[in-house]
């Protein structure tokens, strides 16, 4: 895949044709995915609904942005532990299928997980799996009458979340030319989030690159951080830049505010 391509051009697709999906196509990705880095040792199950019109029906309410779910020919499902490298996991999985799809023609959507529903019970799941995150998939609607009134999704200039040595010290567009990390951050920050709200900070020393989320809100946006990793590590191939991606323990744990380490990316 051209993942430089695929990270300018792809787009959360929320109307869709009642075209049904190639389900062979669909199976043969989600397959394909086992092949991929992982961001770490988490155990995911992917699941695929076929029935994307009933599923709607029957969980709409218990899944979705403020639980309403948006309406798709199908669905993959995405269990897991109810833990933060779980939730991380399923968003750096997801977001690559929801580039693999992209990149056969196959638009998608994240549809979220919402606060206080037991998933394990909802869906009968086993070793207290839950629902992590939902990707609703299809082709994308744009019939002659459709008029798109959204407002473009704004994007945080660099200069907002990126800094270097020390926190909220920021970092100039030719410091990051001499890095080798400008275009890596420019595609960085078309990545997805909740809300567009973009909970994220980078914090460069030395080799090492911090990923920071803001908890100031409340809500966990352990998935986001899945998804920002995702694009970091692609644009970083991209640009010729080997990325190690570390995990946070006690020992290497760090907060600044409300600003709480992530991961560490070690270039």
């Amino acid at each position: 895949m051209n993942y430089e391509k695929i990270i300018t051009e792809i787009k959360s697709v929320r109307e869709f044709k009642g075209k049904k999906v190639d389900t062979d196509l669909v199976s043969m990705i989600i397959d394909s995915l086992s092949q991929q880095q992982k961001l770490n040792d988490s155990e995911l199950v992917m699941e695929y609904v076929e029935d994307g019109k009933g599923f709607a029906e029957k969980y709409d309410g218990k899944i979705g942005y403020h639980g309403k779910i948006i309406s798709a020919p199908s669905y993959v499902l995405i269990f897991g532990q109810n833990d933060l490298p779980s939730k991380m996991s399923a968003g750096y999985s997801g977001e690559w299928l929801r580039f693999a799809f992209w990149n056969s023609g196959i638009g998608s959507c994240w549809v979220s997980a919402v606060d206080g529903v037991n998933y394990t019970e909802l869906f009968s799941r086993k070793n207290n799996e839950t629902l992590l995150a939902c990707i609703a998939i299809g082709s994308e609607y744009t019939g002659f009458f459709k008029q798109n009134l959204g407002k473009v999704s704004d994007r945080k200039g660099i200069a907002e979340f990126v800094y270097r040595n020390s926190w909220k010290e920021e970092i100039s567009w030719e410091e990051l030319e001499q890095l080798g990390l400008s275009e890596v951050f420019y595609l960085t920050k078309l990545a997805p989030s909740w809300g567009n709200e973009q909970p994220w900070a980078f914090l460069i020393n030395n080799s090492e690159c911090k990923l920071f989320i803001d908890k100031s809100k409340g809500k966990d946006y352990s998935v986001d951080s899945g998804i920002i990793a995702l694009f970091f590590v692609k644009a970083c191939e991209t640009k010729g830049l080997k990325v190690n991606v570390l995990p946070v323990s006690e020992s290497n744990a760090e907060k600044h505010g409300d600003f709480e380490l992530q991961l560490v990316f070690s270039l």
